[in-house]
């Protein structure tokens, strides 16, 4: 009996952690952004950014040039990017200053179990697409172009 209501107690954190796959739902997700404005992946939420490192980030970011917010928004299209592993000296005095410059949100997991559902790979970009609030592509990119044409066809 015990080791079952051990089991079931740990079930929470072992879905928790579970990453994302093609045909789940998008994960109930709000992070605050580079201002410390709350911000959520909802169900009209088309495409997910994800970065988990800075050479991602940096894809990203090329990518994203021009964009504002208010744009990304009427696409459906979210950036969060994992800034767990960064120094908190560095994202406090290097970091946040220069993401602020940003003309879009960019959601910040600042705890590593924040972004666990969000499938990564090294140095690369995680495009998530989704409709009606489920997962139906996962891709894994570290070319601009492939990036830019994921944005294109959403952004008028």
């Amino acid at each position: 009996m015990k080791a079952i209501l051990f089991s079931l107690l740990l079930l929470p954190t072992t879905l928790v952690g579970a990453p994302l796959e093609v045909g789940d739902r998008l994960p109930a997700l709000t992070l605050n952004d580079q201002h410390d404005e709350p911000r959520t992946v909802g169900p009209d939420t088309r495409l997910i950014l994800f970065s988990a490192s800075r050479e991602a980030s940096a894809l990203i970011e090329d990518a994203l040039a021009g964009q504002t917010g208010d744009g990304l928004a009427a696409a459906g299209i979210v950036y969060v990017a994992d800034i767990d592993g960064m120094p908190p000296i560095v994202t406090k005095l290097v970091a946040m200053p220069q993401l602020r410059k940003l003309p879009y949100p960019m959601l910040l997991g600042r705890q590593a179990e924040q972004t666990a559902m969000l499938p990564r790979e090294p140095e690369q970009v995680t495009l998530i697409e989704a409709q009606d609030g489920n997962v139906t592509a996962l891709r894994f990119v570290d070319d601009p172009q492939v990036i830019e044409q994921a944005l294109g066809s959403l952004i008028d």
